[in-house]
């Protein structure tokens, strides 16, 4: 287990990864950045694999929490190698429905009929890095 979050040793209030044992000698670099956000890097026969796993706030949250969330999410993207596959994973606390305006990042497949606020934080994530 690789876990990002509270040092008691009762692996609450963070992320992590559970990784299968024929697999963990292929795990290149675990970095945990705080309780909401951590990586995995794994090599690959081609390509190494990165896993950024996170757990953003809630939309009752204060603006504040998320911007700092988001502000962490995007310095983790922008210090990854640019020759891996990047997949985040985890709970984005996000809706975003059918709106064509999210079209192009989120396609029409949303399950969601009503998007909640922090849609516009995770689609202009994504869109900023080209996702």
């Amino acid at each position: 287990m690789f876990y990002s979050g509270t040092k008691n040793q009762k692996h609450e209030h963070g992320v992590g990864f559970i990784v299968k044992n024929s697999m963990v000698n292929s795990v290149k670099k675990i970095e945990p950045i705080s309780d909401k956000n951590c990586y995995l890097q794994i090599s690959g026969k081609i390509l190494d694999v990165v896993f950024i796993n996170c757990y953003a706030p809630t939309e009752s949250a204060e603006n504040n929490t998320k911007d700092d969330f988001y502000d962490s999410l995007e310095r983790t993207f922008d210090k990854l190698p640019r020759n891996c596959i990047t997949i985040i994973v985890g709970d984005l606390n996000v809706e975003v429905c059918r709106e064509e305006v999210f079209q192009r990042t989120a396609e029409k497949e949303s399950l969601h009929l009503e998007s909640n606020s922090n849609r516009i934080r995770l689609i202009s994530f994504a869109a900023s890095k080209d996702l």
